[in-house]
């Protein structure tokens, strides 16, 4: 049997369009229509809903408009939302929705988060609407957001820092008013705001303190991926398939929990195979979402 070639799909772990099956069923009266879905979690999280009711958290598991999501210590958790924000929480940390309305047609969007205590990162998506609205909010502070990446730092006596990654951020403190650039930051009093630059070190360790992921080798997994292109090409697919499922199955034993998909995953399809039968498949991971992204090999004939 010949190979005559491969074609790479790169898909992000969770995609948004699970989301839809999740909203149609809302819609039906099963729930509240969801406004976003845990991809990622480690430790213990629990959410508190509107009606007051708790739950613990796990992985695939949606959020509503209203909902109080806490963590516990050594514990975090990372949404994806309806817009394709990704938003990740640190250990001892206690946030709200409190509201996340996203017409995704004409990219108006109107959304409201309430940072109680702890260390919120977020990735926000530009909505070009001129009503588009994204707003965090702490006791003593209100940051208008665009598309851009933060953390927000806020202590147990109310006291909250800003760092601003990419972009920039309005932060109002009781009548006073800043913007913050990128690599900036900002210590917030009840109405003063203390502004400094923030070095890359920094910046990894406020990354690295909310959502701790190691990166991958991405020169090994490229080299990885060409050999297995060229064995795939030699027709040598069956060795192929059958190595990379036994690393795979290694790989997937060694996994943290709660950090995300498996490095390998059953995609490889062709003939009569089906893709349950195993293949190969790289995954990456992206600084600036957070998310682990998958590259899958699918081989055609």
């Amino acid at each position: 049997m010949v190979i005559r070639n491969l074609s790479i799909l790169v898909l992000v772990c969770a995609m948004p369009n699970a989301l839809l099956a999740a909203q149609a069923a809302a819609s039906a009266g099963l729930s509240a229509e969801p406004v976003g879905r845990v991809v990622a979690l480690s430790g213990a999280v629990a959410v508190q809903r509107s009606d007051a009711s708790m739950m613990a958290l796990a992985r695939g598991d949606y959020v509503e408009e209203g909902d109080i999501i806490e963590t516990q210590e050594a514990s975090n958790v990372r949404l994806l939302m309806r817009d394709k924000s990704v938003l990740a929480l640190a250990g001892n940390s206690r946030f709200e929705i409190a509201s996340y309305s996203v017409q995704p047609k004409d990219k108006r969007r109107k959304a409201k988060l309430k940072i109680l205590v702890g260390k919120l990162w977020a990735f926000v998506t530009e909505a070009v609407h001129p009503d588009a609205t994204y707003q965090v909010e702490t006791a003593n502070a209100v940051a208008g957001v665009r598309g851009t990446e933060l953390v927000f730092d806020v202590a147990a006596d109310g006291a909250s820092q800003l760092t601003v990654i990419e972009g920039e951020v309005e932060v109002d403190a009781d009548g006073t008013q800043e913007t913050l650039g990128a690599r900036e930051s900002g210590n917030i009093g009840n109405s003063d705001i203390n502004l400094k630059t923030t070095s890359e070190e920094e910046i990894a360790n406020l990354r690295e303190g909310v959502r701790p992921e190691q990166q991958l080798d991405t020169e090994k997994a490229v080299a990885r991926l060409a050999a297995t292109r060229k064995k795939s090409e030699n027709g040598d697919r069956d060795s192929t398939d059958a190595h990379l499922r036994e690393e795979g199955q290694q790989r997937a034993e060694g996994d943290e929990p709660g950090t995300g998909d498996s490095v390998f995953e059953d995609v490889v399809d062709g003939g009569n195979r089906n893709s349950a039968d195993g293949g190969p498949a790289l995954e990456f991971f992206d600084s600036a979402t957070m998310a682990r992204v998958r590259v899958r090999v699918e081989v055609r004939q």
